[in-house]
């Protein structure tokens, strides 16, 4: 019984403490809880700015419908890219030259920075991104912009859009 009366005496030296700890402990909470509230509006402000960086880059590109490739091409982004440029983009090329846009056809790296291929939808061909490197040939980008929802053959040229981050 002496012992139990002698851990009563301590009891309220203990809750003390348990009080200062937990006192400690829901002031670090507040400043944990503030810190992450700062993150979450960090990374809303970068979310909002690698949204719009996104969109401007993809004004420099165009996805392209109906062109087939072999599955060596593929395999090959420059033959990707000699296949859009000779098949898709040289007829729209020499357009602009017979129109006076242009002077003459520029080189394929001139106009093109890169082809991507996208995985096919329950479609017979793959989609085909490009990216156009044609920042000193504004004249052929206005040009080829202007026709993007027009069927050329059998490709179909589309403005390249994308969807906002959440």
């Amino acid at each position: 019984m002496e012992k139990s009366l002698a851990s009563l005496k301590d009891l309220p030296a203990k809750v003390t403490s348990l009080e200062a700890l937990l006192k400690t402990s829901n002031e670090k909470n507040v400043e944990l809880v503030k810190a992450i509230e700062d993150k979450d509006r960090q990374i809303d402000s970068l979310t909002l700015k690698l949204n719009a960086i996104e969109q401007h880059n993809r004004g420099w590109s165009v996805r392209i419908n109906g062109v087939e490739l072999s599955s060596e091409e593929e395999k090959n982004t420059r033959a990707v890219k000699n296949k859009i440029f000779n098949e898709v983009l040289l007829p729209i090329l020499a357009g602009a030259v017979q129109c006076g846009d242009l002077e003459d056809i520029p080189p394929i790296d001139s106009v093109l920075e890169h082809a991507h291929i996208l995985p096919a939808k329950d479609r017979q061909t793959k989609p085909i991104i490009q990216r156009f490197s044609i920042r000193e040939f504004n004249s052929i980008q206005l040009f080829i912009f202007s026709i993007s929802s027009l069927s050329l053959h059998k490709y179909r040229l589309h403005k390249r859009n994308t969807k906002v981050r959440k």
